[in-house]
């Protein structure tokens, strides 16, 4: 039991999530916020002293690539088309061991959890689509270092070259022998995903299983109305990437005749629990449909600007939907820190309109970053809110530094000064997991330690990526500038 003393705390009130700051005592009892008012005196309880601090839902980051984990600082200047087929060997693959695998999923977690965020979806890569080991070893690596977390198993059954307009017919016959990928039946990747759902999603579970249709481009209609069927029977999330690129927007016309947003809508694909990631070059309509079915969508300014796919609509999306914050690769961002993508987000939406009335604020990003991404996990009744009654996952920064000291309005700093720097404790699930800044459920150093012995095998990794990229991102770099050259 942990009694939270005399914080400054975002308060939120339902129907329409309303929020404000008020110094008052937060009661956790189990997993639970018990109790929140002035004052309160309880005995058996360890209190932690918030006096000179703010109290914060856990930030949540909507949208993560934990297979990507190892790339921090890699590459530059690729829009997504150039960088897929380099960012990983492009005829061999990638084969992590179930250590490797575990030690890049901390990673990202610490760096999270130490900037704040308590809770993440992530759209990971497993070696292979139905690989056990691989899945078991990123669901015991959240629960180990005390996240929560929603593993979304990246799901796609069709090869690269026939996602991307104009690849195909580029790609010589030798090319797409070489490519050392088969993909199950539909079948049994539904099968597989359904047996992890049952193995993990506990309900007493940190880590849980979800779902990822990687982009409708890149999956068959069979295995993704199979994930919708499944989403809806086990009420988990099914993130989905959408028209990220301007190549996105050429490729649904290209392939299906229509948008990928209308072609997933005529599919019945679309509702309340898929999660549309991106959504840079929606249209109206495109918006119009995504209302009508439910969905939500997430925001990653900071990798749409490092790789120069777009900004997104995110004011107009707000207005019909829920979109959650998401600070996706680690090579196509290099960061997994939440208040960075606050930043990002809110100054990029300037440069959408010159009507100032339209830019997001400060508010509109931190609803982005806590309820609407708890919305996008399916986690909105426990998580997102500090309320009575919702699980206890808090983040508390020390408001006696030069971030705070000359404002009034924390989520204004929290926007456009804070860096993390300024988190000291964070709570997970009524557990305390990061005091004093310092994580107190693994140990830091040793995994550092660990992590630069893996290094070295990384290394050799990036090398042979490169090498295979040859000659294969010169055509995507084709199919690239002949489709930003069409305009539709």
């Amino acid at each position: 039991m942990y009694l939270i003393k005399a914080g400054l705390t975002k308060l939120t009130s339902y129907p329409g999530c309303e929020s404000r700051y008020v110094k008052t005592d937060i009661l956790i009892s189990g997993n639970t916020i018990t109790k929140i008012a002035a004052d309160i005196d309880e005995k058996d309880a360890v209190v932690i002293d918030a006096s000179d601090k703010i109290v914060i839902p856990g930030l949540v980051n909507a949208h993560l690539h934990s297979h990507d984990n190892f790339n921090k600082a890699w590459l530059e200047n690729m829009p997504l088309e150039i960088w897929m087929p380099v960012v990983r060997p492009f005829f061999s693959g990638v084969r992590h061991t179930p250590d490797q695998v575990y030690y890049r999923t901390i990673l990202g977690a610490m760096e999270m959890l130490h900037s704040g965020t308590t809770s993440v979806m992530d759209d990971v890569l497993l070696n292979g689509i139905t690989d056990e080991e691989c899945l078991d070893a990123i669901v015991r690596a959240y629960e180990d270092i005390g996240m929560r977390a929603v593993v979304c198993p990246h799901t796609k059954n069709i090869t690269m070259e026939k996602t991307i307009p104009y690849a195909d017919e580029l790609f010589t016959d030798r090319m797409k022998e070489a490519i050392c990928v088969s993909f199950p039946p539909e079948e049994d990747i539904i099968g597989f995903m359904e047996d992890s759902m049952n193995r993990y999603n506990r309900t007493d579970a940190l880590a849980t299983v979800g779902l990822s249709i990687s982009a409708p481009m890149r999956s068959t209609q069979k295995m993704m109305e199979g994930f919708r069927d499944l989403s809806l029977k086990y009420n988990v999330p099914v993130s989905c990437h959408m028209l990220e690129t301007y190549v996105q927007k050429c490729t649904g016309p290209m392939f299906f005749g229509k948008t990928l947003v209308r072609y997933m809508y005529d599919l019945g694909l679309l509702n309340e629990n898929m999660v549309l990631i991106h959504c840079n070059w929606i249209t109206e309509k495109d918006l119009k449909l995504m209302e009508n079915s439910g969905c939500t969508a997430v925001h990653n300014p900071a990798c749409n600007l490092r790789m120069g796919s777009g900004v997104a609509p995110i004011r107009e999306m707000l207005e019909k939907i829920p979109v959650g914050l998401g600070t996706d690769n680690m090579s196509a961002n290099d960061s997994a820190n939440i208040f960075d993508a606050m930043k990002i987000g809110c100054l990029i939406s300037k440069l959408r309109t010159p009507d100032y009335t339209r830019w997001l604020t400060a508010k509109d990003m931190f609803r982005m970053a806590t309820f609407n991404g708890s919305r996008c996990l399916k986690k909105e009744q426990e998580t997102g809110i500090i309320a009575e009654g919702m699980k206890a996952d808090i983040t508390i920064l020390n408001a006696e530094n030069e971030q705070y000291v000359m404002s009034d309005d924390p989520d204004m700093v929290m926007t456009y000064s804070e860096n993390g720097s300024s988190v000291d404790t964070v709570i997970v699930d009524g557990k305390i997991v990061l005091q004093d800044g310092r994580l107190v459920t693994i140990d830091e150093k040793s995994v550092l330690e660990h992590l630069k012995e893996i290094r070295k095998e990384i290394r050799k990794e990036h090398d042979l990526a490169w090498k295979e990229s040859e000659g294969v991102k010169e055509i995507f770099a084709k199919c690239y500038k002949r489709c930003n050259s069409t305009r539709l």
